[in-house]
């Protein structure tokens, strides 16, 4: 049985599709005081795949030759730019211009530059995001990609995004971890930041219940944090004040009381996720202006993904809220908003088989009958992409077994195990 949303009431407790009385078996919850203030599109990031221009990388080498602190103002494409080390980021170079709104992140560190690869990233601000259409802003976007790339030879890569909604009248309680749905498996406390597992992921607890993240930055990720003092620190309190000061009341009045503490649930789609769910409905989704149109659908899909449930049947009504009220609404019909993942053993099969030729060829130095050979690849991680790939040529378990017999004696005559 699916869990489901409590029946909303107005003020004068009749039904109401965007009632904040929330009213069932459970009992009566008052969200009245709960206001949304903002949401919107944050970040995004778009991926480019194309041959950068040799002369343009080997420029910001020698700019940065003997720099003290490895960082120079460099003139791109008309502008000034903070040149800068790529780090940590994958990327070789930076160029970081705060008031465009706009880093670029050039040659991965995983790709040669004379090959084509994933050469470019591009990070967008939230202002800049605002400031301009999904369209134009991808018309800004291909235009860079177009400035680095050999022969104006580019093409869309991918695209990860950042969902947030801005409100006040609600604080995590307590026991909020607790009540989360999602794959968890144990909590732990230490040093006073409290982790929990889920599966591969982790939820973080920082400052005594400021800020809550589940997820791992590389998948689907879900945020719950303080943004009063998040903007404040990162000294954007004036930007986001103006945006939660253009929510009103129906007497004109600014919904946001700058006594109370702003919070900020967020939930981001890297570009592997976003790639999920095209290849769920067999199509693509690799640019800002393509995913747009999903908004609605993102959303409420991160949220039920990590949801706050209020008991075992029902949905707490703060994240009614949030799936009704948020304003994302775009949803596509016909779109199925779900993720297919890469089955195991495909697309990763040149690694599956010299995985398999290599133990094979430590137990036959090692003398060991097939029949533990095999048990022992059970053991070794390799055997669920080990059955993907054999069921992506038609073989089955019993086609393994000859294969492994055979490739063992075979190493012992031809010495390949000595």
């Amino acid at each position: 049985m699916s869990k489901q949303h409590f029946q909303r009431f107005d003020q004068n407790f009749e039904e109401a599709t965007h009632g904040r009385q929330f009213i069932d078996s459970p009992g009566h919850i008052d969200m009245t005081s709960m206001n949304i203030l903002y949401s919107s599109v944050d970040t995004v990031r778009q991926l480019y795949k194309l041959r950068l221009k040799e002369a343009l990388i080997e420029d910001m080498q020698q700019a940065l030759e003997g720099i003290p602190g490895g960082k120079v103002v460099y003139t791109f494409a008309g502008y000034q730019w903070m040149l800068r080390r790529g780090g940590a980021s994958g990327y070789q170079f930076s160029l970081q211009n705060a008031e465009l709104g706009l880093v670029l992140l050039l040659k991965s560190r995983y790709a040669k530059l004379e090959a084509s690869g994933t050469h470019l990233k591009i990070e967008v601000s939230p202002k800049m995001i605002f400031d301009n259409t999904a369209e134009d802003l991808q018309i800004v976007l291909n235009s860079y990609a177009d400035m680095v790339s050999v022969d104006s030879l580019y093409s869309p890569a991918g695209v990860a995004i950042h969902l947030a909604c801005d409100y006040q009248g609600w604080e995590p309680p307590k026991h909020f971890v607790e009540k989360i749905t999602c794959r968890s498996r144990r909590v732990s406390d230490r040093s006073g930041i409290s982790e929990l597992k889920l599966d591969t992921d982790i939820c973080t607890v920082y400052g005594h219940g400021q800020s809550y993240l589940f997820g791992a930055a590389s998948t689907l990720q879900f945020a719950l944090y303080n943004k009063s003092k998040e903007a404040h620190y990162s000294d954007k309190l004036d930007y986001f004040k103006d945006r939660w000061n253009s929510k009103t009341s129906d007497f004109l009045q600014p919904l946001y009381n700058p006594e109370e503490t702003v919070w900020r649930a967020e939930v981001r789609f890297s570009h592997s996720v976003i790639h999920q769910f095209a290849l769920a409905n067999q199509t693509t989704i690799n640019t800002y202006a393509d995913v747009i149109k999903h908004l609605g659908g993102l959303w409420t899909y991160g949220l039920n993904n990590f949801r706050y449930d209020y008991n075992s049947r029902f949905i707490h009504p703060v994240w009614t809220v949030f799936m009704t009220e948020a304003g994302f609404d775009q949803f596509e019909t016909g779109f199925e908003y779900r993720r297919e993942y890469k089955k195991p053993g495909v697309g990763n099969e040149r690694n599956v088989t010299i995985a398999l030729g290599n133990l094979l060829s430590i137990y036959a130095r090692r003398k060991f009958p097939a029949h533990y050979a095999l048990k022992c690849i059970k053991r070794s991680g390799l055997y669920i992409d080990l059955i993907g790939y054999l069921r992506s040529k038609g073989l089955d378990r019993e086609d393994l077994m000859q294969y492994i017999e055979e490739s063992l004696i075979q190493r012992r005559l031809a010495s390949k195990a000595a």
